[in-house]
């Protein structure tokens, strides 16, 4: 079984697809090719990060351009890498966050199938062909202890954070991130500040903040984990929030689109564009240790997916 990888956010999805197969005794070989991105494998703490993981699962490593002696099931993310396969390679995209609404068109004639989470994702963005699986997204099927997390971040388990989701680069004079923190603060919640990896923080915010620190389970995943509410600025993290089961208050910040605006309709979510510190509290007041099972569980059904996703792909793909 085949992995093409060129930056690390694709171990968030091939981890638990290669753990899961390497347990019913399949091997699984990585096919590496630097992208010179900050989350190139090659990077010295990427890559430490990524041979640990291989050792771990018994997973073997091999120059990308090696691929052509490997022939069989091999995964991709959003078709990159496609251009090294060939016909003895049975080729699966999965499909990474929405990048898929720009990328889909330019690779779906280039492999053999593309999982998607939901058929409500490909409806959504009329990304649809009988090349479309939808079996969930494999990234999910990760356990995470908040003890572990509280000791690698240092934080403390008794206390009850919230993750600001922190704006892009070019979203960030929209947002008065200090006067998040300072009512959060006020209605008793600790702030934690996650930021990607690729954009700079220019203020130095008066609370911790992360950036991508590890890649599987990877940092957002982590921290969501430990949180009890969300603070997102019209990120594609309104997913992950989901999927963890944390309520949402979201700042519509974005200039030109708004990523999976279907999952913004429930009950865990509040969604506005402007917020004065007492509306902000209002938010917060409605959502913080209310429960929303019985929500979350609707929006999984409905738009996302329920179950196993790694087992789901591995028995659909048993016979190669």
């Amino acid at each position: 079984m085949n992995f093409l990888l060129d930056g690390m956010t694709f171990l968030r999805y091939y981890a638990p697809i290669v753990i899961e197969s390497s347990k019913r005794g399949n091997t699984c070989k990585f096919f590496i090719r630097p992208s010179r991105k900050y989350n190139c494998p090659s990077i010295e703490k990427n890559k430490n990060q990524l041979l640990k993981f291989c050792n771990e699962n018994n997973v073997e490593i091999y120059d990308a351009g090696e691929i052509d002696s490997h022939p069989g099931l091999t995964f991709l993310i959003e078709g990159v890498m496609r251009d090294l396969l060939n016909f003895k390679h049975h080729s699966v995209s999965l499909t990474y966050m929405t990048d898929f609404r720009i990328s889909y068109k330019s690779y779906v004639n280039d492999v053999d199938n593309i999982i998607f989470p939901s058929e409500k994702f490909a409806n959504f963005y009329g990304t649809v062909s009988n090349k479309n699986l939808y079996l969930g997204s494999p990234k999910y099927d990760i356990n995470i202890e908040k003890k572990a997390v509280c000791e690698y971040y240092n934080l403390k388990e008794d206390e009850n954070y919230c993750l600001i989701v922190y704006p892009k680069e070019r979203d960030q004079s929209k947002i008065n991130v200090d006067k998040i923190i300072r009512v959060l603060r006020k209605k008793g919640l600790v702030p934690i500040i996650k930021s990607r990896g690729k954009d700079r923080v220019f203020r130095n915010h008066d609370c911790k903040i992360f950036k991508d620190e590890k890649w599987h389970p990877h940092t957002t995943l982590e921290l969501l984990n430990v949180c009890d509410l969300v603070v997102n600025t019209g990120s594609t993290t309104i997913k992950e929030a989901i999927m963890s089961e944390v309520p949402v208050i979201n700042f519509d910040i974005k200039s030109h689109h708004k990523h999976l605006g279907f999952l913004y309709e429930y009950n865990f979510c509040i969604d506005q564009k402007e917020y004065s510190e007492k509306d902000l509290e209002y938010a917060i007041e409605k959502l913080l240790g209310k429960d929303f099972r019985e929500d979350f569980n609707l929006c999984k059904v409905s738009d996302l997916f329920l179950g196993n996703s790694t087992k789901r792909i591995l028995e659909y793909f048993d016979d190669w």
